[in-house]
């Protein structure tokens, strides 16, 4: 098919949030959140976590003529991923797990940092939830990261994907 181009900010802001949106829906109902956990029932490294949004992100990406690119370095060190067609339609997104200790640090430090670096309005923290434990971590995330969005020029966003193991999984055995 033919690349769609964006005729402005908002309809790229809107297909960012749809590519999220189809993650979350691959992991959530479609059987991905197994990719995430190994035989044994410990969760993989987050790389596996940020390796299948890219998966899920590089077709449609390609299909929607955007570039995304991997570990971006700027200014402080690497951003997860960058997405931009063109100049002015640009997003940064970081995939966490939310059990990573230096989750917060990201959420309030990093992202807002790297987005100053490069003049980037649009910022999204996707955090993949493995267990009722994270659930509570994560519970103020909405509150944290409207503070946020209030002391910066940006909108930045959370998005919460629900990993966990299946329990409908149980009754296979």
């Amino acid at each position: 098919g033919r690349a769609l181009a964006f005729s402005n900010v908002d309809e790229f802001n809107i297909f960012v949030s749809g590519v999220i949106e189809d993650f979350r829906n691959f992991i959530e109902n479609n059987g991905g959140w197994s990719l995430l956990w190994n035989e044994n029932e410990t969760p993989k490294r987050e790389e596996a976590t940020q390796l299948t949004f890219l998966g899920i992100a590089l077709g449609l990406c390609k299909f929607n003529n955007v570039d995304v690119s991997k570990e971006v370095n700027i200014g402080r060190g690497p951003v997860d991923f960058k997405m931009s067609s063109g100049y002015t339609c640009r997003a940064l997104i970081e995939v966490k797990l939310a059990k990573n200790t230096r989750f917060w640090q990201g959420l309030e430090k990093q992202l807002p940092k790297y987005m100053q670096a490069e003049g980037v309005k649009q910022g999204r923290f996707v955090v993949v939830v493995l267990n009722d434990q994270d659930l509570e971590k994560i519970a103020d995330i909405q509150e944290r990261v409207d503070a946020i969005a209030r002391q910066t020029p940006y909108q930045i966003k959370a998005e919460i994907i629900d990993a966990r193991q299946n329990p409908l999984s149980a009754s296979k055995l």
